[in-house]
């Protein structure tokens, strides 16, 4: 038994530890190199600096304990197999550890007074409701400098707490008043105390209050306040982890739901193309990236244009489609899919999608074909696919055309081809979301010669040849830039590396997460993510839950049919229940592992599992 109780007064409690496994009193020895801790030689300077509120201005003893923490791990192992042990013995039911950083530790000074009085939970100390108080003495605690605290909240029985090294006193100053009087023992009075806080108060901590931040009683103190949550002034732990693992502190940083990542190759090489080529329009570099393009995706033709948006509506063009021909589109997908079919005053037919995938599937196509019916516009929504080959059958049997909304699909491959290289054309977009970008941007690939040529007339006015005005059809500006294409170039060197990336990242998600959320496993080896999608029934209270650790998340797409533009009153249950549940997580390339491993932390605690 790592502690044995020793006294009960109220809702407070004294225990022995083994102090040979908690060796907390060599530790300061040798901190301090000083065999009596309770005597220290003060300067005339500091003994009149350390009369004030000690816990706000570091004296230089504090000093030296915060520069050792930072630059070993000696007194961290120590701490965590301490906490560890509280955990063992007195919440053993608990699945996560959540516990205060790193101790606070109070030197009081001859003639020096620490804490007025206050409970943890008043807006004097600025604690949340529920955090269990531990205090560790290093010296002995008695008389005047010891905590002086009343038995239970606001009987104010105070009592002087009598406590000696190789003790343990777990308290209530949550709700408790406690405060210390001005140290008149003659010598100097050092301990640790920290806080642990159960997972169903933190959960309500952060689902009902305002955050907090640590608040200190002066303004000498060379400490900032610390944002009251996880990852800054508590950590996370499963239970079940191992001291290493416990010893893997994260500190938070803001992590954004996605970002583009643009290196200084780009930027090197648009500074030398703007020195010595500055067509800047759509010219020799654009070129050179529709062929690295067409080598990736082993197709004939790629055609760059301004967007994933464009890219769908010089695809429907280039099919000669009647006004009101019917085309074929996923009630689940970004609403550009379905505008480019109402741009050019194609009829769209909205149907609902796989539940398993979140994709067209067969089954439900058929029960929508008729002899109205031109196109199929399938979306691989996030790479996802269904039925792919019988899809493609079925088009070439009943004279329908295919056409591959694959804006999030570069990298991804089906036995070795890539998405969007199925249909007659495919249709992607560049822009910042996606795994290689060029800031905006879009391209159609196809092998069909008829569709490429005229392709690449109507984003050039419908003319064969720039600088020359012989219009054949009709036609707008849509065309690339060569700036973008130098930064799409250096992109595509990266996509390997990229496409290896985002299956790590969703490895480690989905091995972390999904035994506590809906995870949609990988199709094959080959899959990677667009973004981690995860599938749960409380998405707004979650997303507020991340928001407030400072992660952002962004819900998936809404259906489409309950737009007010392309409203209708039937419901479609696969599309209705993946777009009121789904919600994307952090997913980019630079995002760090060690980022990745708190964020399932933070969905776990909101779990409680």
């Amino acid at each position: 038994m790592s502690f044995e109780e020793k006294h009960i007064w109220g809702n407070h409690k004294i225990y022995t530890y083994d102090t040979l496994k908690h060796n907390f009193i060599d530790y300061f020895k040798n901190l301090y190199n000083k065999d009596d801790l309770e005597t220290f030689n003060l300067s005339e300077e500091e003994q009149i600096k350390n009369k004030e509120f000690l816990d706000g201005t570091d004296s230089e003893l504090h000093k030296i304990f915060y520069e050792d923490i930072k630059s070993n791990n000696n007194f961290k192992k120590l701490y965590c197999e301490f906490i560890k042990d509280i955990f063992n013995v007195f919440f053993n039911e608990e699945k996560m550890l959540i516990f205060q950083s790193y101790p606070s530790i109070r030197i009081q000074y001859e003639n020096g007074k620490t804490i007025p009085p206050h409970k943890d939970s008043d807006n004097l100390s600025n604690h949340p409701i529920g955090e269990k108080n531990f205090i560790i003495p290093i010296t002995s605690m008695k008389n005047s400098n010891t905590i002086v605290i009343e038995s239970e909240p606001d009987k104010c029985d105070f009592r002087n707490i009598t406590l000696n090294p190789g003790e343990l006193f777990y308290f209530n100053g949550n709700t408790c008043t406690h405060y210390n009087n001005i140290n008149q023992e003659g010598k100097i009075r050092i301990s640790l105390d920290f806080r642990i806080i159960l997972t169903k108060d933190y959960i309500n901590y952060i689902n009902n209050c305002d955050l907090k931040k640590t608040n200190p009683r002066d303004i000498h103190l060379s400490r900032t306040p610390t944002l009251m949550i996880g990852g800054r002034y508590y950590q996370f732990f499963n239970s079940k982890c191992s001291l290493d693992e416990m010893m893997n502190w994260y500190k938070l940083v803001p992590i954004m739901q996605h970002r583009p990542t643009f290196e200084k190759e780009e930027a090197n090489e648009v500074y030398k193309y703007m020195i010595e080529d500055n067509f800047i329009t759509e010219h020799t570099k654009t070129i050179e990236l529709e062929k690295i393009i067409c080598g990736h995706l082993n197709v004939k033709h790629c055609i760059m244009t301004t967007s994933g948006t464009t890219a769908i509506m010089l695809a429907l063009m280039a099919l000669n489609l009647q006004e009101n021909d019917e085309v074929i589109v996923p009630n689940y997908t970004m609403i550009a899919t379905i505008n480019s079919v109402k741009m050019l005053k194609l009829k769209p037919i909205i149907i609902d999608v796989d539940v398993e995938t979140g994709t067209l599937n067969l089954v439900e196509i058929k029960k929508y074909v008729n002899e109205k019916t031109k196109c199929i516009l399938h979306v691989s929504l996030n790479n996802r696919y269904k039925d792919i080959h019988e899809i493609i059958n079925y088009c070439k049997e009943n004279n329908l055309y295919l056409i591959e909304d694959a804006a999030q699909s570069l990298g991804c491959k089906i036995n070795g081809k890539s998405l969007g290289t199925f249909g007659d054309m495919g249709c992607f977009s560049l822009s910042t979301p996606k795994i290689i970008s060029t800031g905006q941007g879009g391209f159609v690939v196809s092998n069909n010669d008829d569709f490429a040529n005229k392709i690449r007339m109507m984003k050039n006015f419908g003319r064969r040849e720039s600088g020359i005005d012989d219009f054949v059809v009709f036609g707008i500006n849509l065309k690339f830039t060569d700036i973008q294409a130098v930064i799409g170039i250096e992109q595509m060197k990266k996509l390997d590396y990229r496409v290896k990336r985002m299956r790590e990242i969703f490895n480690i998600y989905y091995n972390e997460l999904k035994d506590s959320v809906k995870m949609i496993k990988p199709l094959n080896d080959e899959w990677i993510p667009w973004f981690v999608d995860i599938y749960i029934e409380d998405r707004e209270s979650l997303i507020n839950f991340l928001k407030k650790h400072m992660i952002q998340t962004r819900p998936v797409y809404g259906e489409i049919n309950k737009t007010p533009i392309y409203y209708e009153d039937n419901t479609l249950k696969n599309s209705h229940y993946i777009c009121n549940n789904g919600l994307f997580l952090p997913s980019y390339i630079t995002l760090k592992d060690e980022d990745i491993y708190f964020i399932c932390k933070v969905i776990k605690v909101f779990y409680n599992n």
